[in-house]
């Protein structure tokens, strides 16, 4: 490709970002979702060896660190074997 095609490919991507990023706009607004990405806590209660506990779970999504991530597949994990050992 040489630049001027480049150039002109770059200039499309920008203006379909713009376009995208109104829409995304629009979309959040209609569903009354924040405009910008937040983490939210969701709190659940679940029986665990007979014992009522709360377990708070992160919300994750693409945007998230890997630490969170690792972590939230860790606890998983431990949660599953508790419960096989039932």
């Amino acid at each position: 490709m040489s630049e001027s095609e480049l150039l002109k490919r770059i200039s499309e991507l920008e203006a379909q970002n713009l376009t995208l990023i109104a829409e995304n706009e629009r979309l959040r607004n209609a569903l009354g979702l924040p405009l910008e990405n937040v983490v939210v806590q969701q709190s659940i209660t679940e029986p665990v060896y007979s014992i009522e506990r709360e377990i708070t779970i992160p919300f994750l999504n693409k945007y998230s660190s890997p630490d969170e991530k690792i972590e939230l597949f860790m606890s998983l994990q431990k949660m599953n074997f508790a419960i096989n050992k039932l």
